[in-house]
């Protein structure tokens, strides 16, 4: 992969779990430098909320689904 020449990137929704840490530092450890975390926590009715709101008419924003992820 050819570099961007861009500098900051911002990786959403990561990491799920401790497998995608583990991966991230064998990987990224010496060719990026971590500079925040950004945490925000919301009940999963709020969520749910937003995301049946959000995906209006999409058939995979459902309650159901939704509650799995």
């Amino acid at each position: 992969m050819e570099n961007s020449g861009r500098s900051h990137f911002l990786i959403d929704g990561f990491p799920r779990n401790q497998n995608n840490i583990d991966g991230w530092n064998r990987t990224m450890s010496d060719k990026v430098t971590v500079q925040m975390v950004l945490y925000i926590e919301c009940s999963t009715g709020m969520c749910v909320k937003r995301c049946l709101e959000r995906g209006a008419g999409r058939t995979d924003d459902n309650e159901e689904t939704l509650k799995k992820r």
